[in-house]
């Protein structure tokens, strides 16, 4: 994660706290702006670390989801 954000132009001293905070951040929706990108390429990065957080949520949820309805169906 920090190779990828040093890379794409991460603006501050990049370590691991920092990456992890920002990817916490991100993948919450929070953006607190406190991390702000200011190259094309670092912005391009986290809309695609967004897009792939949400997929991997929403594909999360819907196996839970489906779990759980299974699970009711069952104890009927």
């Amino acid at each position: 994660m920090r190779g990828l954000l040093a890379a794409v132009g991460d603006p501050g001293g990049c370590n691991d706290h920092h990456a992890l905070y920002f990817s916490v951040v991100t993948i919450a929706i929070v953006g607190y702006g406190d991390l702000v990108l200011k190259t094309d390429g670092g912005k391009l990065f986290t809309v695609f670390y967004i897009m792939v957080g949400l997929g991997l949520f929403v594909s999360f949820a819907s196996a839970l989801s489906r779990q759980i309805i299974a699970n009711t169906r069952k104890e009927k």
